[in-house]
């Protein structure tokens, strides 16, 4: 397992405030990229294709690595979205390159939380035979105000550590796939919608299931709640070594059972 280093802004004294990783990107085997985001490396995010395994799931596709991510840290303002792409990855980095053209500055936060028409929007020359959807999960993360507000539809995931309470779920994982060549918008109400308060030191994490499921189909022999929090309160205040540590564990593999048997994506804010 190594860390892409060439792929990673960490080292820059001034990263970009907004970063698009695309799975397409990290077709290596057994590796990860990491990247900061924001000028007080506040945001930092990780993506991967996993293991060999992983490879083998897909079944030869062109892209195996279908996972893809957008985070954005403009200083009181934090934004992160995690897509899964299923049956291809179209659907997956098509989502969110849409967020990355909507999401160029701190006044567009509130638009892909406000509506998701900009996901429908048609698509010129469409493949017809692309079936591909994705899951989808989006959070805003005032720092100055001491909120979060979500939305988010199939199974990848938004939690929220804190020292004094531990680690809870925001979301609530369903099947509901989505398709930018979809004709209508999916719903942002309720249950899609979440919402919470946040203090300074919290973290927010954002995954794909390549994180909690990377001993595919086994959560309970994956990075569970526990395994999080664990880490987190080994890592407090170091977002990049906590993000670091999570995706070395994805690929790895926990308790002595494998991982890396998924696409991996990862993004992480520190109140």
């Amino acid at each position: 397992m190594t860390r892409k280093s060439n792929d990673s802004a960490l080292a820059e004294s001034a990263p970009p405030e907004t970063v698009v990783l695309l799975g397409q990107d990290h077709s290596g085997a057994d590796r990860y990229a990491m990247c900061a985001v924001g000028e007080a490396h506040q945001t930092v995010c990780s993506i991967s294709l996993g293991g060999l395994e992983a490879i083998a799931r897909k079944g030869g596709t062109s892209v195996p690595n279908e996972d893809a991510l957008f985070a954005a840290d403009f200083g009181p303002l934090a934004f992160h979205a995690v897509a899964d792409g299923h049956r291809g990855h179209f659907a997956s980095h098509e989502a969110i390159e849409r967020v990355a053209e909507l999401i160029t500055e701190p006044a567009a936060l509130a638009k892909a939380l406000d509506s998701l028409e900009w996901l429908t929007t048609p698509t010129p020359e469409p493949d017809p035979e692309d079936t591909s959807a994705t899951t989808l999960s989006l959070c805003v993360i005032d720092r100055a105000n001491g909120k979060l507000e979500g939305w988010s539809a199939g199974d990848s995931a938004v939690f929220h550590l804190n020292l004094t309470k531990g680690v809870r779920r925001l979301d609530t994982p369903d099947a509901a796939y989505l398709s930018p060549r979809d004709e209508t918008p999916p719903t942002n109400a309720a249950p899609h919608r979440f919402e919470t308060t946040v203090r300074p030191g919290d973290v927010i994490l954002s995954c794909s299931d390549g994180v909690f499921e990377c001993h595919y189909g086994s959560p309970e022999t994956s990075l569970t709640l526990a395994d999080l929090e664990s880490l987190f309160i080994r890592f407090s205040g170091d977002v990049d070594a906590y993000v670091e540590a999570i995706s070395h564990d994805a690929l790895m593999g926990v308790r002595g059972n494998p991982g890396g048997q998924d696409n991996i994506a990862i993004v992480a804010s520190v109140v």
